[in-house]
């Protein structure tokens, strides 16, 4: 399924049938696959509940374990097809926000954010490159057993 086919999500039906072509790099279309993103979190976040309860149940009197697998499974395929989404359509690329947050991060504080991960990253690296020099240093030190050297 390609997911920026205007018709796959409704709305923009009409248009295709009166010749109009269809920019799916558009502003507008970008927008409806963000909405469609968030349509697809909220469906994710029920499903992750229901499972999370059939699972709570799963060996109560009266209720089967199936019913939870079934709950799991149908998670699994509504998290494939958000990953499908999200490569597909170039939403992926972007960091997405709750759309019940009251006012979205500002560009400089993603800035911020993305720069210090980057250091981290870059400390994190730095520190693995001293302690591989260190044991390196060790593994090719002239050993003494024992001797001593006069």
């Amino acid at each position: 399924m390609h997911f920026q086919d205007p018709t796959a999500y409704g709305g923009l039906g009409p248009a295709l049938g009166s010749g109009q072509q269809i920019d799916l790099n558009s502003p507008h279309m970008f927008k409806n696959n963000i909405h469609v993103a968030q349509e697809h979190t909220l469906r994710i976040q029920q499903l992750t509940q229901s499972a999370i309860e059939a699972i709570e149940r799963a060996y109560q009197p009266n209720t089967s374990p199936v019913q939870a697998s079934g709950e799991v499974i149908a998670l699994k395929h509504a998290l494939q097809t958000f990953v499908d989404f999200l490569r597909e359509s170039g939403v992926g690329s972007l960091p997405l926000v709750a759309s019940d947050t009251a006012e979205p991060p500002s560009e400089q504080k993603m800035i911020q954010d993305m720069s210090k991960s980057v250091q981290a990253l870059f400390e994190k690296r730095q520190r693995r490159q001293e302690n591989a020099a260190g044991i390196a240093s060790l593994l090719t030190a002239p050993e003494i057993h024992g001797r001593r050297q006069s």
